[in-house]
């Protein structure tokens, strides 16, 4: 796997796609371009050979350009490589890009792109799962061409330079707002 992280490595940072290992076994693919960056997290378990499509997010600016595909697509190829098995997604529509009960974003590239099956759903939780097929690395493969090309097409023009770590482009996710104690109106007694 760490060779194929190398290769991907050299191919695409001049696109702005980076992968960042992390020592706990997970690893980061993210696209950062002026400023702005959009990601996948991935958390592998090395001993049953299955991963997770952690969490991801795509930068308002990087929408609509094939970008969450083409980092899911190289997350999955680098899996692959690897020798894992089975590949898992939990889709969450938490930013309420679509109507309340409808495939997420991200749920409908995995399975569209790359091949992911749907295991269950509720109105809430979409699961999906990936494993290799001829199918799907036929899919796999096609996906990666055509995101390969819309990433060359994507940062042309854009201001690639990268300080070497994927965090500082990654939106923190504080959970939802706290409740803040609203202050006595001037004036008057607490």
């Amino acid at each position: 796997m760490n060779n194929t992280v190398r290769a991907l490595n050299s191919r695409l940072t001049p696109l702005g796609i980076h992968i960042q290992k992390l020592p706990n076994d997970e690893f980061y693919v993210a696209y950062v371009a002026n400023g702005k960056g959009s990601y996948i997290l991935v958390s592998m378990n090395p001993k049953t050979k299955q991963a997770t499509l952690t969490r991801g997010g795509s930068n308002v600016a990087h929408r609509g350009q094939g970008v969450a595909t083409a980092l899911r697509a190289i997350a999955i190829y680098i899996l692959h490589a690897g020798g894992y098995q089975r590949v898992h997604h939990l889709g969450i529509n938490s930013n309420n890009l679509v109507p309340w009960g409808n495939d997420p974003i991200s749920t409908r590239i995995v399975r569209k792109h790359l091949g992911f099956v749907k295991t269950k759903n509720n109105n809430i939780f979409f699961h999906s799962n990936w494993t290799p097929t001829p199918n799907t690395l036929k899919l796999l493969g096609s996906t990666m061409a055509k995101s390969y090309a819309n990433m060359q097409k994507a940062s042309r023009g854009r201001n690639l330079t990268f300080n070497g770590n994927v965090r500082h482009y990654i939106p923190k996710n504080n959970g939802p707002p706290k409740n803040k104690k609203k202050s006595p109106p001037r004036g008057s007694a607490a």
